[in-house]
């Protein structure tokens, strides 16, 4: 018998962005899906959120 797996939760751009703006990690959007991304520091995220 496996496991039962959890359905991701879906963001809208919107929540999206928003979450975007307040997190110190940033993400990558695919439909409607959050991917954490490597790498990202805050210069590099206050490029993208600014």
């Amino acid at each position: 018998m496996g496991l039962a797996q959890k359905k991701p939760k879906l963001y809208k751009p919107e929540e999206y962005l928003e979450l975007e703006r307040g997190s110190e990690v940033r993400h990558e959007y695919i439909d409607g899906e959050l991917y954490e991304m490597a790498g990202a520091n805050m210069q590099v995220n206050r490029c993208f959120v600014a």
